[in-house]
């Protein structure tokens, strides 16, 4: 089954309701930001229309690579105040695809050995 590739700003729209229906998304970005966590890494993928936290148990890709996931879209709820403070995110479950940010040349310098 091939999911459609859907964007940051559609997951971040979608009720908690729905997130908890919902089996899997498939998300393309570039990777921003990293967050070790406990048994996990966390990384912030952006597109276009904004950006989500991923979390992932396998090697996770680096800052400005290129990558499309798929993963399972998850709502954490944080009241505070008598207010919803929280937020969705992905549990990713697979890295489809992933083109490695291209590294600049510093001052057009090579090191020629």
């Amino acid at each position: 089954m091939s999911l459609s590739t859907v964007t940051i700003a559609d997951i971040k729209q979608t009720s908690a309701n729905t997130i908890a229906q919902t089996k899997s998304v498939q998300l393309k970005g570039r990777v921003s930001n990293h967050a070790p966590l406990l048994g996990k890494s966390a990384y912030e993928l952006q597109d276009t229309t904004g950006s989500i936290w991923v979390i992932a148990t396998e090697p996770i890709p680096g800052t400005g690579d290129e990558v499309v996931i798929q993963g399972k879209l998850l709502y954490q709820s944080i009241p505070l105040n008598g207010k919803e403070q929280g937020d969705s995110y992905i549990e990713q479950q697979q890295l489809l695809q992933r083109s490695p940010a291209v590294k600049s040349d510093r001052g057009g310098m090579r090191n020629k050995g």
